[in-house]
C-alpha cells in the first residue's frame, strides 16, 4: 500500500492527534521497507547480514567521516556503548576503521575503509529511487519535511530531558 493509498483510503485518521504518530510510523516504514529491499538486491545486506540499525550508522558514517565514536552515538541519539558495540561490528565486517585523533589522542575517529566505501556507492545507488520520489516533491518540500523532523526530534530530547530530571528527584 502507497502512501498515497494510505491518505486516500482514510484521510480523517491522520488529522486526529491521536493517530498522527501511527500515521508518521506508517509512512517512516514504508520507506525503510523500500530501502531495505535496494538494499537487499544490491547485495549490502546479504553480504555480510548487516542489520538495519548497522545500516543506518553506516549511513552516518558517510555523512560525518571522520567523526567520532561520542559524536556519532550522540547524532544517531544511542549510548556511546551501544555506538561502540556497533562500531565494533561494522569494523570485524570491514566497513569501518578506527583511527586514532591526532589532534586528541584519547579519541577515536571512524572513517570507512575501501571496503565501506564500496558498500556506501553500493547504497547510493540503491538510494536512486528514493532520490527520484524526494526530487519529484521538490527540494521547498523536501526542505521543509526535514525541518519538521528536525523540530520534533529536538521536542522528543527536550522532554526526555525532561523526564530524566524528573526521576533524580
Amino acid at each position: 500500500m502507497t502512501g498515497e493509498n494510505l491518505r486516500a483510503e482514510r484521510p480523517e485518521r491522520d488529522e486526529r492527534p491521536t493517530e498522527r504518530p501511527f500515521a508518521l510510523l506508517a509512512r517512516f516504514s514504508a520507506v525503510v521497507r523500500h530501502l531495505r529491499h535496494q538494499a537487499d538486491s544490491k547485495g549490502i545486506r546479504g553480504e555480510q547480514d548487516l542489520s538495519p540499525r548497522q545500516l543506518m550508522m553506516l549511513s552516518h558514517v558517510v555523512m560525518l567521516a571522520p567523526v567520532s565514536v561520542s559524536d556519532l552515538a550522540q547524532q544517531m541519539q544511542i549510548s556511546l556503548a551501544t555506538a561502540s558495540q556497533m562500531l565494533t561490528g561494522l569494523a570485524q565486517a570491514g566497513f569501518v576503521e578506527r583511527h586514532e585523533d591526532p589532534a586528541d589522542h584519547r579519541r577515536t575517529l571512524i572513517t570507512l575503509s575501501p571496503h565501506g566505501t564500496a558498500a556506501a556507492e553500493k547504497l547510493r545507488e540503491a538510494m536512486l529511487p528514493l532520490d527520484e520520489a524526494i526530487s519529484v516533491v521538490g527540494d521547498e518540500s523536501f526542505a521543509h519535511l526535514l525541518s519538521t523532523l528536525d523540530a520534533i526530534v529536538a521536542r522528543l530530547s527536550e522532554l526526555e530531558e525532561t523526564d530524566g530530571a524528573d526521576k533524580d528527584c
